[in-house]
């Protein structure tokens, strides 16, 4: 994954007073564990159970089971019993035990992101702790992973994981989270990673620190909301050391320091103008220039996304500031995620955010990107042509003429097809990282490489566009990472 994490855009930010009061009262806690979820959600099978249902589940796919030997057969199947266990008439235990068995395939790949999504089904089913599950997950896949790519998605969920442990204030988990990855971070060839496990543990030893500090405000708060001083100390925790904007905005809004006062109040507005957005974000920049550690790429981040809101409207000087900031974020690695909502152009809106293009509809990203920097698109087509272009006028998957050619056109890797490397399957999501450096473009198609053409990328500095040609086309993701050099 790079370094993907979301970004929260500054939303539905006002909040009850009651709601502000039981949060305070539930902050006196000194760890937080996830919560357990909906009263719907049902506990695992007892052993007894999971067993005779693991039987059934192996007996029906004994077939399936024997023939995936390889990476990408395992994870396939594990696709394939993901979509099992998600058909509304299975019964619970077979549920559980299809979900045990796709986590088993996925990991065996090596694969972190099937893995991943096997624990958000999990999740979504079963009363678990989604932090101890995500990390008993990330601690198997250590042993599993093969290649460099896998090898940095999962220091991205570890790194997740403590970021999750410092919005739960499970700060001990956090520590041991941060050791393993720390570890498997040495184990990298990519310094940037090491340096990003790092940060992020020294935030979580901060948010640690301020926490503790923010004990004294909370017992104010429940016996006087108004305090302007505890709303502060409080406010600022939540805020620029949990990255919980609608939580602590409010708290900013009541307290003692009048520019912090100000700023809170003019976001909870919620203004709709992009030259008021992007006031409001270079304040919030101007903020970060003189915040202490970790508070700088939090508050840094918070810029950038209302900086993103207003950037579809932008012109000229503006629009050239505001890419250098949004640059600068993305290369810091204090801002990274998903930039599919921001992509603008033909297309029709489908169910849950997915973004569907049809024959002539295209999109592109409002921002250019110079190497080093990931792509990585979660998509499938129902016949023919998915193409991206970034680097290159086009860069096909399943080519009209010819499926199993990957075919390059334009740019500095022009003209260098690839027989075999271009087929992927149809009414099927598919995971492509796009990869490029300076001098070398890496694709990727569910985590196995497919093509790597060197060339001089260094002068590149394009927006990512993605289109089809002869088939309808769904996107679910679109995500990017500036690279460190």
């Amino acid at each position: 994954m790079y370094s993907w994490a979301c970004s929260s855009y500054p939303d539905n930010l006002l909040m009850s007073r009651r709601r502000l009061l039981a949060l305070s009262l539930i902050a006196l806690a000194c760890a937080l564990s996830f919560s357990a979820g909906p009263a719907t959600k049902s506990p695992p099978p007892d052993s007894t159970a999971l067993s005779q249902a693991n039987r059934n589940i192996r007996d029906i796919f004994k077939a399936d089971l024997a023939r995936a030997r390889t990476p990408t057969a395992q994870i396939e199947l594990a696709r394939k019993f993901l979509q099992s266990a998600a058909e509304e008439n299975v019964n619970i235990n077979d549920r559980y035990a299809l979900l045990l068995l796709a986590r088993e395939l996925a990991v065996n790949a090596g694969d972190v992101e099937n893995s991943t999504a096997v624990a958000d089904a999990i999740l979504d089913s079963f009363s678990l702790d989604p932090l101890k599950l995500k990390f008993e997950i990330a601690q198997d896949l250590d042993k599993s992973v093969r290649v460099p790519y896998a090898r940095s998605d999962l220091i991205q969920l570890y790194n997740s994981l403590i970021l999750n442990a410092i919005q739960a204030e499970q700060f001990e988990f956090g520590r041991r989270i941060s050791a393993s990855a720390q570890t498997a971070a040495r184990m990298s060839d990519d310094a940037s990673l090491g340096r990003l496990i790092n940060t992020t543990y020294q935030r979580l030893r901060e948010a640690e620190t301020a926490y503790n500090g923010s004990k004294k405000a909370h017992i104010i708060l429940a016996q006087n909301p108004a305090d302007p001083a505890a709303n502060l100390t409080a406010g600022k925790y939540y805020c620029f050391y949990k990255s919980d904007w609608p939580v602590g905005l409010p708290l900013l809004a009541q307290s003692n320091d009048a520019t912090l006062k100000a700023l809170a109040a003019r976001e909870l507005a919620a203004p709709e103008k992009p030259v008021v957005q992007v006031n409001l974000a270079d304040d919030w920049w101007t903020i970060s220039e003189t915040s202490p550690g970790s508070t700088k790429a939090v508050i840094e981040s918070h810029a950038a996304a209302w900086y993103r809101k207003a950037l579809p409207e932008l012109t000229g000087l503006t629009k050239a500031r505001v890419d250098k900031r949004l640059a600068t974020v993305r290369l810091s690695g204090s801002e990274e995620g998903e930039v599919l909502p921001l992509m603008s152009g033909k297309f029709t809106a489908g169910e849950n955010g997915i973004v569907i293009l049809k024959q002539g509809d295209r999109i592109k990203t409002p921002e250019t990107f110079a190497p080093p920097v990931v792509f990585r698109i979660v998509a499938q087509t129902e016949k023919n042509d998915i193409r991206l272009a970034y680097a290159a006028d086009q860069i096909i998957f399943n080519w009209e003429r010819n499926h199993t050619e990957m075919r390059i056109d334009g740019g500095p890797p022009n003209g260098r097809h690839k027989a075999g490397a271009g087929a992927i399957s149809i009414n099927t999501w598919v995971t492509i990282d796009l990869l490029v450096r300076p001098r070398v473009m890496a694709i990727s198609v569910d985590g196995q490489l497919r093509h790597q053409i060197p060339a001089d990328y260094s002068q590149v500095n394009d927006p990512l566009q993605i289109f089809g040609y002869d088939s309808t086309i769904k996107i679910k993701s679109v995500r990017v990472r500036q690279l460190a050099q």
